[in-house]
């Protein structure tokens, strides 16, 4: 579309880009193949010729969500749900397949919501809403090409690159969330390579995983470390609750609220970028990190692929509630993860499902809280990130081996230290029966605490805004169950429910 003469009103920008605003706008309106660097989703309201546009462009995971309608040919869109609904002037309408994703995945999928007539954007494209009239035009998805393996060598230095990009600004404070994991050491090994020593902090408890390794590294590099716990006041404290519902449209479990928490407690810190490891997972074979068994599986085809997504709904089905267990929602949902990945190797078609399902989903979501209380930054949803996986052998995905040679050559005294209760340190590089050994791990988790409480047990047995979904069989059998995911979604449903009708 030409966009001569273009009257910029506002924009909006909800994520992170290494660009500004205005030089966002200038490259979105001049160059219709520009692929931005960062993840975000960049919104524009102006006028042509007294004529009025709406332009949405979304980078290539565009994790960070966003939300638009267009029914009757109005056209309305935003940050949450909530508000998306009440522009349009619509009845509220559930979306049952959207709820039994949420109960069989801990996330919604695809372009869905809650609500039937509400989406949400989709990554990697470009939505202009003009005379009346809505067009969506995608743009190549770096995961779905095939492209030329790199060296190890290749991908450290264009990771070194990526994140020079983001540690620019010297003027911030950095702060990174670290844990025992492979994310944030491989984010804390390029910022001390690049002389930046930023706050750690970690959630959990004295003696859980992440707080003795974590606290072990920040003694060790002379870093200020601060540990956070979890109370559980705070899962029934109203006003958070309800704060949680509206940043996540009601698709985030009570499990996994705690990110909320925990980025809360340092709201106040001043002048600070805040460093996730978000979707460092998608170069660590997130769902099926197997040596050999993977390997192996590489020349399955789509046989394989179809096999693992259907076993992976079936297992989730286990705990789906009963008015939610239906063929069609099972079927549906199990399309979209088949018919969206790309005609790839068995690997790399389950690396596309975990970045456009899992983390555009649950971790963009988780996102979406820690960016309410301070600005979150994850180099790892940049699309040059995503190319560097697409083009690195199937072997560096195995076993953590690409963050552990990152690792060595940005910092290696941080490879000395272990990731779980039964490990020396992280120099390990055997990439066939690794997973035999199941490594030990000492968490944080507060849902099996959470879940027996009374005011949990009031909801399941006695809550109205569940009514539509259990009978009181249901509910007896769900309470005796005990299980986390079905307990967390309905307390969840709940306090969505409560919130729609307030605001009817």
């Amino acid at each position: 579309m030409n966009f001569e003469g273009l009257k910029v009103e506002n924009t909006s920008l909800s994520g992170f880009s290494v660009l500004t605003e205005n030089e966002l706008l200038l490259k979105i309106t001049t160059d219709p193949d520009f692929s931005a660097l960062g993840d975000f989703v960049f919104s524009l309201h102006g006028k042509i010729k007294e004529e009025e546009i709406t332009l949405i462009y979304s980078t290539e995971l565009a994790a960070i969500p966003w939300y638009y309608s267009y029914t009757d040919q109005q056209f309305h869109h935003g940050s949450n749900v909530f508000d998306v609904w009440k522009k349009n002037g619509q009845t509220w309408q559930w979306n049952e397949t959207a709820l039994y994703a949420i109960n069989n995945l801990d996330h919604s999928v695809g372009d869905h919501t809650i609500h039937k007539e509400i989406k949400r954007v989709p990554p990697n494209c470009t939505l202009i809403y003009f005379r009346n009239e809505l067009t969506i035009s995608k743009r190549v998805e770096s995961l779905k090409s095939k492209s030329s393996a790199v060296t190890i060598d290749k991908a450290i230095y264009d990771f070194d690159i990526i994140m020079k990009d983001y540690l620019t600004d010297r003027n911030k404070n950095y702060f990174l969330s670290l844990s025992a994991g492979f994310d944030s050491r491989l984010l804390l090994a390029a910022m001390l390579k690049n002389e930046i020593r930023p706050f750690v902090a970690t959630m959990g408890y004295n003696d859980s995983t992440d707080v003795k390794i974590a606290a072990a590294i920040a003694k060790d590099f002379g870093l200020r470390h601060e540990n956070f716990t979890l109370h559980k006041n705070d899962y029934f404290d109203q006003q958070k609750i309800n704060n949680i519902i509206r940043l996540t449209s009601g698709t985030k479990p009570m499990r996994h609220w705690h990110t909320f928490f925990f980025i809360e407690h340092f709201r106040n810190l001043e002048n600070t970028l805040h460093f996730a490891g978000s979707n460092g997972e998608l170069i660590r074979s997130y769902y099926f990190d197997k040596g050999i068994i993977s390997k192996m599986l590489n020349f399955s085809g789509t046989f394989g692929f179809e096999m693992a997504i259907r076993a992976k709904l079936k297992r989730g089905d286990n705990v789906v509630i009963p008015s939610l267990k239906k063929e069609q929602n099972h079927n549906q949902v199990s399309d979209i993860f088949l018919n969206d990945a790309p005609d790839l190797a068995f690997m790399s078609r389950l690396a596309y499902s975990y970045s456009n399902q899992r983390v555009r989903h649950f971790t963009g979501k988780g996102l979406a809280l820690y960016n309410h209380s301070l600005k979150t930054i994850s180099p790892f949803l940049d699309k040059r990130f995503l190319e560097i996986k697409n083009a690195l052998p199937q072997k560096f995905t195995l076993n953590n081996l690409f963050h552990k040679h990152c690792i060595h050559h940005l910092c290696p005294e941080l490879m000395k230290y272990p990731n779980s209760e039964n490990s020396t340190s992280i120099n390990d590089y055997n990439s066939n029966t690794y997973f035999l050994k199941k490594p030990v791990f000492k968490d944080y988790n507060m849902a099996g605490v959470l879940i027996k409480e009374e005011a949990v047990r009031n909801i399941i047995f006695e809550s109205r805004y569940l009514d539509q979904w259990l009978t009181n069989n249901d509910r007896q059998g769900i309470w005796n169950a005990q299980n986390e995911r079905t307990i967390s979604f309905l307390v969840t449903l709940h306090h969505t429910a409560a919130l729609i009708q307030n605001m009817q």
